[in-house]
């Protein structure tokens, strides 16, 4: 599953994953929460739901939110299944989560 990894004051990458629980688990540092970010609902932040508790440090801020620690940005369907992002959405979300950090919002 082809999604993008954003970690604290780094660019985001793309990365390949397994579309489990557990890896989203492993490359956020824990238990997750999933945030939706866009207009369309097409594309998911995957965070820590901890991560601020842990004093992980603040990555971005998306819409008024504070994201602490890594995160994973996945597509999203009208059922609420995780999938794969698009070149056309890798595209955009490069641009969108590249440094520097500012107080975004996807219009």
């Amino acid at each position: 599953m082809k999604v993008l990894y954003v970690v604290p004051l780094m660019n985001p990458v793309v990365v390949d994953i397994e579309s489990t629980l557990q890896s989203k688990q492993k490359l956020v540092g824990g238990p997750i929460e999933v945030l939706t970010f866009t207009p369309e609902n097409d594309s998911v932040i995957i965070l820590n739901e901890v991560g601020r508790l842990l004093g992980m440090p603040i990555n971005r801020i998306v819409n008024g939110h504070s994201i602490c620690g890594p995160f994973l940005v996945c597509g999203y369907d009208s059922e609420g299944n995780l999938l794969e992002l698009t070149d056309e959405q890798i595209d955009i979300y490069m641009e969108f989560f590249s440094l520097p950090v500012v107080d975004t919002q996807l219009n």
